[in-house]
């Protein structure tokens, strides 16, 4: 195994090189935990589908990050009138999600999820790899093998962080 999972300290559990990485590693390939294979999903469509997992692996679903418990001071008070019910539906599902006090299937599913194809999926371990804007490794769906994978972009040091972005 070339990283290991550990504490970050303020953002949680993060990925961490065990041994130098250089530009085209493979770091990851990995099947997803949780996956809905359409872009616009409902709450309903991440429950139904975290219903299916066996006990461990919702419990490990619901060991990941969560944003929930933000200021709903943060986001707009209104939806614009023009937005279909459907879609408004979905705006509002999320708003809940964000602003709750507790953890839920949908907040996680907000805060890990990765596009993969037509939709997006959670992962065990690729959801650990923090965001970066200058990222040291990439994701990139392979379709053909229904995996996510994540290869590193530069040399990544013993010990340094995994910082991802999308291919």
């Amino acid at each position: 195994m070339t990283f290991e999972i550990k504490d970050t300290g303020s953002k949680g559990l993060g990925v961490f090189a065990t041994a130098l990485l250089t530009p085209g590693t493979l770091i990851l390939s990995e099947k997803a935990l949780l996956r809905i294979d359409k872009g616009y999903y409902m709450q309903s469509d991440i429950e139904t589908a975290f219903a299916a997992l066996s006990p461990d692996q919702q419990q490990t679903y619901l060991s990941l990050s969560s944003a929930h418990g933000q200021d709903p001071k943060r986001y707009p008070r209104r939806i614009h009138p023009s937005v279909d019910s459907v879609e408004r539906q979905r705006i509002l599902e999320q708003h809940k999600a964000r602003t709750a006090a507790t953890k839920s299937v949908l907040s996680v599913f907000m805060t890990n999820a990765i596009e993969c194809g037509r939709g997006a999926a959670v992962f065990a371990t690729a959801s650990r790899f923090n965001h970066s804007c200058v990222p040291n490794a990439f994701f990139a769906w392979n379709a053909k093998l229904g995996v996510e994978t994540i290869y590193a972009t530069r040399d990544i040091a013993r010990g340094e962080v995994g910082g991802a972005a999308r291919a």
